[in-house]
């Protein structure tokens, strides 16, 4: 798990994590240069359990994704879950995720469903996933099919793949999800509500033109990977690039049509 200025929901997710049903698991954490008092709740937190450590604490903000790549290196286990800092786990998330990996050999990434919260924390919709791998694949090329602070990896795959790519800020999930998926590695999401995923209100009109042609350019790259035809590798990278010349109104409209026929919300 990394964090940045993450002391208002801190808390709650290492409380989270440390009530989990399954007990055997370490938390590595690196703060990416925090300037409010999330290293004093992190410390705190060390002194409270001994399975949290802070790896290392960054004198300049480097990004999620270099700090992710910085902790897998020093993951040893042969499984990795992924955490982020504003979200809180369900209390058996790790022992299903684990009981999972343990009887689904092949399987290589696994995910679940999530629930909703804004910064009140007032539940919102049951943000699902589909299933099993042809759905998620098939899926792919249309919207992300895995919420990534839900997913539990093999190490071994995480490795193969020599981690997230570094030139994604952000997005760096979908990114891997392509390349890893394009090398023949299988997916899963358990339909359990194993996350409660934080999505601020503002959450739109934060995600303005440049998110979305980053979105497009993941899209583009990855659709290649899995030698897709030009035609639908078009289509695939256009759809972000249209949305994100939507003006807010508009695309709060689309958004809500869409989860009318989303699968992610059906």
């Amino acid at each position: 798990m990394a964090t940045y200025n993450a002391e208002r929901y801190l808390d709650n997710c290492l409380e989270s994590i440390a009530r989990q049903t399954y007990s055997n698991f370490k938390v590595h954490i690196i703060d990416d240069a925090s300037k409010d008092q999330t290293l004093i709740i992190l410390k705190k937190w060390l002194t409270k359990d001994e399975r949290f450590t802070l790896v290392k604490v960054h004198e300049k903000n480097i990004g999620l994704t270099k700090t992710l790549n910085e902790l897998i290196k020093t993951c040893e286990t042969d499984y990795i879950a992924r955490m982020d800092a504003d979200d809180y786990m369900h209390a058996d998330r790790l022992k299903q995720q684990i009981d999972f990996l343990n009887t689904h050999p092949t399987i290589s990434v696994v995910g679940s469903w999530a629930q909703e919260v804004d910064e009140h924390n007032v539940t919102g919709k049951v943000r699902k996933a589909p299933i099993n791998h042809h759905d998620i694949e098939k899926l792919m090329i249309k919207v992300n099919p895995l919420i990534h602070p839900t997913v539990t990896f093999r190490r071994e795959a995480l490795l193969q793949a020599k981690g997230y790519d570094e030139c994604y800020r952000y997005g760096q999930d979908y990114a891997l999800w392509f390349r890893l998926m394009a090398e023949g590695y299988r997916f899963e999401n358990i339909p359990e509500k194993l996350l409660y995923y934080r999505l601020p209100s503002t959450h739109i009109e934060k995600r303005k033109l440049n998110f979305r042609l980053r979105e497009a350019k993941i899209r583009w790259r990855g659709t290649k990977l899995m030698r897709y035809s030009l035609m639908k590798r078009m289509i695939s990278a256009s759809i972000p690039v249209i949305v994100g010349l939507m003006p807010t109104f508009l695309l709060k409209y689309a958004l809500k049509v869409r989860e009318k026929v989303d699968p992610r919300y059906q």
